[in-house]
């Protein structure tokens, strides 16, 4: 995921886990030298859910919206095998760990 939005020119997000909140899966935060952190639960979490964490970590930390956030998810729903949860553990490798997001249609994330 990592080359694939350097590919795009977007920034790549520091990856970590756990979230530092008890209650949530993903959190984001902003640093304030600009560098934006994403952590997400991995224990007791299908790894397709963790997949679409990394995407939406990504599509979040760059503020993506409307159809660049789409054609993103796409691209990157396809660099995976183009269903959650498929793809090769090669596929994934370079990911570079999990993600977080701020997607509000989404439940369980929280802002740290």
């Amino acid at each position: 995921m990592s080359a694939l939005a350097r590919r795009r020119g977007l920034q790549v997000p520091v990856f970590r886990s756990p979230p530092g909140l008890d209650d949530v899966d993903r959190t984001l935060r902003r640093r304030a030298d600009g560098a934006v952190v994403v952590a997400i639960r991995l224990t007791d979490r299908p790894f397709a859910a963790v997949q679409g964490d990394v995407i939406a970590g990504i599509v979040a930390a760059n503020g993506l919206t409307g159809r660049d956030a789409g054609r993103f998810r796409r691209a990157a729903w396809t660099a995976l095998g183009d269903t959650p949860g498929g793809g090769s553990d090669r596929a994934v490798a370079g990911w570079g760990g999990p993600a977080a997001s701020t997607d509000a249609a989404t439940p369980n994330v929280g802002v740290a």
